[in-house]
């Protein structure tokens, strides 16, 4: 596993203590096992390709990504009420794929999924100014967490195609 995904999961154990951390002791206790073994019979190591659980991620992705696409027009008015956004690099590859009308009513229901979290982004922003007197709203406390996942994955891949 890579350090991201051991953090993730003793973050979310941390979180969860009713889970207990059995399960992972007992993994990295295998783990450990298995290097400890490796190490003494002087074996030779090579550095794998990388961690099994970012692997899986990237597999059920492609598959929700296909899925996504096949039944746009279906999930088109869903996704336009729901609160949830998706991420540039995934609207990208979802926008190349589908043709119109389906393109354009995906890109409408991002630009203003995105431009709401800008207008969020610009109040919490507007709040910091000592003259205020608003709290923050729970939205605006997290939107910059939010505006990061948003631009975040592969942002730098995309670039403007004519």
């Amino acid at each position: 596993m890579c350090r991201q995904h051991v953090e993730r999961i003793e973050s979310y154990l941390s979180r969860h203590l009713e889970l207990g951390s059995t399960g992972l002791a007992i993994i990295y206790a295998d783990m450990l096992d298995h290097l400890i073994e490796s190490m003494a019979q002087d074996s030779r190591f090579e550095r794998e390709r990388g961690c099994f659980l970012c692997e899986k991620e990237k597999s059920f992705e492609a598959i929700y990504l296909r899925t996504f696409v096949k039944n746009i027009d279906q999930l088109l008015e869903p996704y336009r009420l729901s609160e949830a956004i998706l991420c540039f690099d995934h609207y990208a590859f979802i926008a190349g794929k589908v043709k119109d009308p389906s393109r354009t009513v995906l890109k409408e229901t991002q630009l203003s999924k995105f431009k709401r979290v800008v207008g969020l982004m610009n109040s919490f922003v507007d709040k910091h100014d000592y003259r205020n007197t608003e709290s923050f709203t729970p939205e605006e406390i997290q939107v910059q967490k939010t505006a990061g996942i948003l631009m975040a994955k592969n942002f730098h891949h995309w670039r403007r195609s004519r």
